[in-house]
């Protein structure tokens, strides 16, 4: 998992990590359907790594289930929703 990560290479992972957890709940909520590892990127300026600004999201209001970036590592992309994501809060630092 990403969020697992950050810790070690970004400047201020508490706040990137809380950032990539509203990222994916937008992307669970727009049913993202181009929602990959490539769309989440970092940048580097004079003070270390921080998460890149969102980008690339194309929501589909259709009932479908799209497969996106597994949650956890046991997980699959079309297992993704809500009550999986807060289940996930922990690996954000955060709690449900």
């Amino acid at each position: 998992m990403l969020a697992s990560y950050m810790d070690s290479f970004c400047v201020s992972p508490c706040e990137d990590k809380t950032s990539l957890f509203d990222r994916i709940a937008l992307s669970i909520i727009l049913n993202n359907v181009d929602d990959h590892m490539r769309n989440y990127g970092f940048i580097r300026n004079d003070k270390g790594w921080s998460l890149a600004p969102l980008f690339d999201v194309s929501p589909d209001f259709r009932s479908q289930r799209i497969a996106g970036t597994p949650i956890l590592h046991n997980s699959t992309g079309f297992q993704r929703n809500k009550k999986e994501l807060i289940q996930a809060a922990h690996c954000f630092g955060l709690t449900a």
